[in-house]
This record gives structure tokens, sequence and C-alpha cells, in this order.
């Protein structure tokens, strides 16, 4: 029972941190290069096949976008690393790793998204 909670509580948390990366990333989708919709106008509005396929391909995009996040924080924390006691002491390794983390979450999701989407686009 409590694996069955934590894992609930780990989807939660993945998803609230996606949420807060596309809100403050700017993401919006534009199937339609006449007018530009929010994902959840874009969401709303998804009927055929192209839609979930523009859905697909915006989500992959921001994956990678998440994932090259995700590389550079590691990258900065490696280099915090190396600059000694005063970076240890100031968190900033330990707060770039966690960034790094985070955002290669939130990229596992946006590609989750993006797969049950290209599903949708399917049928």
């Amino acid at each position: 029972m409590k694996r069955k909670s934590s894992m609930v509580m780990g989807t939660v948390l993945a998803g609230a941190t996606l949420t807060l990366v596309l809100t403050f990333s700017g993401f919006e989708v534009n199937a339609d290069q006449s007018s530009s919709a929010t994902v959840p106008q874009q969401i709303l509005n998804a009927t055929t096949k192209a839609d979930h396929g523009a859905l697909a391909k915006q989500y992959e995009a921001e994956a990678k976008n998440l994932r090259d996040k995700s590389e550079l924080h590691k990258q900065m924390s490696e280099a915090y690393s190396k600059n000694g006691f005063l970076a240890q002491k100031q968190g900033l390794v330990a707060h770039c790793s966690r960034l790094s983390e985070k955002y290669s979450e939130a990229a596992n999701e946006a590609s989750e998204l993006a797969k049950s989407e290209r599903e949708l686009a399917k049928n």
C-alpha cells in the first residue's frame, strides 16, 4: 500500500513539475500556422489525427528542450563541484543537480505525453 501511494505521489509530482516548466517556459502549440493557441486550448480543440500529431511534435520538441536544460545544469553542477568549498557551502552543486533531475523528469513526462498523442493520432 505504501509503495502504491508513493508511486501515485511521484506521478503527481512529475505532472506538477512538467506543468510548472511548461507554464514558465511559455510553451505554446501552433498546429495551425494562422493562429497560436495555448496548450490547453489546443488539447480541447484536438479532433483530428493532424491535431494530435501536432501536439505530439510540440511535446517532443519540449522534451528535447528540457533534456538540453537538464544536461546544462548537470554540467554546471560538475563545474561548481570543481570550484571548491565555497560553491559546496552555498549549495550551488546541489541546486544544479536538483534542477538537472527535475528537468530530466519533466522531459520524460513530455515524452510520455508525445507518445500518448501519437497513439491518439493513429485512431
